[in-house]
């Protein structure tokens, strides 16, 4: 068996296809070849992500990786 190694590239690769499938999503949602079964599936998904990390707080006491002076 192999050993699975997690390296910054894989990481990276990672978080690159992530954003790959968000953009997906995104088209997939405005797209007006979709009925609007397959549209409302993909905002769906698009808004349980939005309310994930809304509900991460720390992300909201930072502005540009910069905490917020209050």
């Amino acid at each position: 068996k192999f050993k699975k190694i997690t390296t910054k590239t894989n990481l990276n690769l990672t978080f690159m296809k992530q954003m790959i499938d968000i953009h997906k999503w995104v088209i997939e949602a405005t797209s007006n070849h979709n009925d609007g079964w397959v549209r409302q599936h993909y905002i769906n998904k698009l808004k349980k992500l939005k309310g994930e990390l809304n509900s991460l707080e720390f992300l909201n006491e930072h502005e540009n990786g910069n905490k917020e002076s209050n």
